[in-house]
């Protein structure tokens, strides 16, 4: 199990992050050295859903500057779990396992394949290197800014 805290960032949580990221890793390695076997590894990534330690976190974002609103918003928009399972039930029927190397995610009404990184967009230097210059302008061309 991965978590989206790994690719989206989230104050104070650091730690968690760096380990679900070790999980996304972990499987994009284990579904190509597993994949001559027919073994098939993936990931799923559940949004914040309603378990008593992820309510008592929404709950402690009161004491860092949210207002009561918003936290209730988070509150009643937090799937339960059992919303959220049924993407590992099918990653074990016959159709699931024909995937490998792949992180999902799922909620009440929504299913997300996602692809952190994904591979992102290559722009090459006018000459044999980067200047400064050149380098600034294609970040932006780069990052789709």
């Amino acid at each position: 199990v991965c978590s989206a805290a790994f690719y989206v960032g989230t104050a104070t949580l650091a730690p968690y992050g760096v380990a679900k990221g070790g999980i996304y890793g972990l499987m994009r390695s284990l579904a190509g050295e597993l994949a001559p076997f027919g073994i098939s590894v993936n990931a799923v990534a559940p949004p914040l859903t309603a378990t008593a330690p992820a309510l008592a976190f929404v709950d402690s974002l009161a004491d860092m500057g949210l207002t009561a609103e918003q936290v209730e918003a988070m509150r009643s928009s937090m799937p339960q779990p059992e919303d959220v399972a049924l993407i590992t039930v099918f990653l074990a029927t016959p159709e699931g396992r024909r995937l490998s190397g792949r992180l999902l995610t799922m909620g009440k009404d929504e299913l997300v394949g996602i692809r952190p990184p994904d591979g992102g967009r290559t722009v090459r230097a006018a000459g044999e290197r980067w200047t400064l210059e050149e380098l600034a302008a294609a970040v932006g061309d780069v990052l789709g800014r």
